[in-house]
């Protein structure tokens, strides 16, 4: 049993990492790394289904989250990014759908206060907030709250 637990606080940690990494390149860029994506997903994920022995099914619903959002994001002309998305689906991959899913709607609810705040500065209407950081800032309360457990 202590074996699995280190185990899932590597990969838990790995996420952190990578969702640091891809929330500088956002603010930087607007863009998301895509070999830093592929860098985290395949280990994480083999280590999530073949070490762990997380239930495929969970890991699977979780890609389909993100795949969700990329699908709002085509329809949307990218009101959501597809970098964002793609993000989604890789730590859907890897982190599941449960996590994944309070990820989203949590970073949602944190970009729109700070869309809010922006609105009442009266700053542009058209200026764009990468969307990574907020994913991040909710995978870190997650982790503060104990919420992937």
């Amino acid at each position: 049993m202590e074996t699995f637990t280190i185990l899932q606080d590597i990969r838990y940690g790995f996420a952190a990492i990578f969702l640091l990494i891809e929330s500088i390149y956002d603010l930087k860029s607007k863009k998301i790394s895509i070999p830093i994506l592929v860098i985290f997903i395949i280990p994480s994920f083999l280590l999530a289904l073949y070490i762990e022995k997380t239930n495929f099914l969970t890991l699977v619903i979780g890609a389909f989250i993100g795949l969700g959002v990329l699908g709002l994001s085509f329809l949307t002309k990218e009101g959501i990014g597809y970098g964002d998305a793609i993000i989604l689906i890789g730590t859907g991959l890897v982190l599941g759908w449960r996590i994944n899913l309070i990820m989203l709607f949590t970073g949602l609810f944190l970009s729109s206060v700070i869309s809010i705040v922006l609105l009442i500065k009266k700053m542009d209407r058209k200026m764009t907030i990468p969307f990574v950081p907020f994913i991040t800032c909710a995978y870190f309360f997650i982790l503060l709250t104990g919420g992937l457990g």
